[in-house]
């Protein structure tokens, strides 16, 4: 060593080698720990549910439509389909209001919008409401199908054909939809008979199966197109019984007083023998009646004034048969009489 030199005291440390990356171990050092689990959003959830990468909108809505369980969409008319962006949206039309529509995104499940919708939706939720509601839009109507009702209702409640031209009837009509289309009573007429003719053979079943309970129903209308004499009527009486099979089931024949009818009656056992003519007659006991009350209003009356022989003047005998006049009769006794009245 030099002399006057010192020795070098400089000071100096090993490099230190880097830090060892952090291994994903448990406190314990005992194992490795699992990944993290990836959170999905609704987005992607619903993206995944559905398929949509591989599916068209309209698809995605009836496979999701599946899944809906709420009453609530019952509430609006099936969903519309909208962009908003890159977000598909789903419109929902209020039944009672056409002019409220309620949106939310395709993904969103979530009803809370369309419930505070109903909650203030006037009119009222009631089934009368809805119902109504439903005719007034048109949902319901279709002109066949108020064809067929009209025809029914005529049918059922035995209105005459010419109800349905009545301009009352059809001013309702077009109030509730005025779109409507009636048909017109020569149209009803067609479609009653052709209901009739469709309905006949299940009829005919339903009275050869009767257990001998008491129905009205009535058989058929017959066009008279010929004068009215007891052969004529007695032989479209016996084919339309014929028709029904019912000829050995014949209990009674109610018939007024005219005359032809006492010719109806045996004409009509000599074409169905197993019908009794005569003894199984009943006479119409409203029939007799309104004779009688016409004879005994007839004395009020100028025309009904009795002449001196003490016969009627328009009082005829068209309608009567033998051992039946009901002509009107004095009803103060002579024994009644005082002796101012003398």
């Amino acid at each position: 060593m030099p002399s006057g030199s010192q020795p070098c005291k400089c000071s100096h440390r090993e490099a230190s080698s880097p830090d060892p990356p952090p291994t994903n171990t448990s406190p314990d050092n005992s194992r490795p720990l699992s990944p993290e689990p990836q959170v999905l959003t609704r987005l992607e959830k619903f993206n995944r549910q559905f398929k949509v990468k591989s599916m068209s909108d309209e698809d995605v809505l009836v496979a999701q439509k599946l899944t809906w369980t709420s009453d609530v969409y019952g509430h609006f008319f099936a969903p519309t389909i909208t962009h908003d962006g890159d977000t598909v949206q789903y419109n929902f039309k209020c039944k009672n209001s056409l002019s409220i529509i309620v949106s939310c995104a395709c993904h969103d499940e979530s009803t809370s919008n369309l419930k505070q919708h109903i909650a203030c939706c006037e009119p009222g939720n009631s089934s009368e409401a809805r119902a109504m509601m439903a005719f007034i839009q048109g949902s319901t109507y279709s002109p066949s199908k108020h064809r067929m009702k009209i025809t029914l209702w005529v049918a059922w409640r035995h209105h005459p054909f010419q109800i349905v031209e009545d301009s009352k009837l059809l001013n309702i009509f077009y109030d509730l939809n005025n779109k409507v289309v009636t048909p017109s009573r020569f149209t009803v007429s067609c479609d009653v008979k052709e209901i009739f003719e469709l309905s006949c053979s299940k009829v005919v079943k339903m009275l050869q199966v009767r257990d001998g309970k008491m129905i009205s129903i009535i058989l058929d209308f017959i066009k008279a197109s010929k004068a009215h004499t007891g052969h004529y009527l007695a032989g479209h009486i016996a084919e339309c019984i014929h028709e029904y099979g019912i000829q050995k089931k014949i209990m009674a024949l109610t018939l007024d007083n005219a005359s032809n009818n006492l010719t109806l009656t045996n004409e009509l056992q000599v074409l169905i023998p197993s019908f009794h003519g005569q003894k199984t007659r009943v006479r119409c006991l409203a029939h007799i009646l309104n004779l009688m009350v016409k004879a005994i209003l007839s004395q009020f009356s100028k025309k009904g004034k009795a002449t001196d022989d003490g016969d009627e003047d328009d009082v005829t005998d068209t309608d009567e048969d033998e051992g039946y006049d009901f002509r009107a009769a004095r009803l103060i006794d002579n024994d009644d009489i005082t002796d101012d009245q003398e």
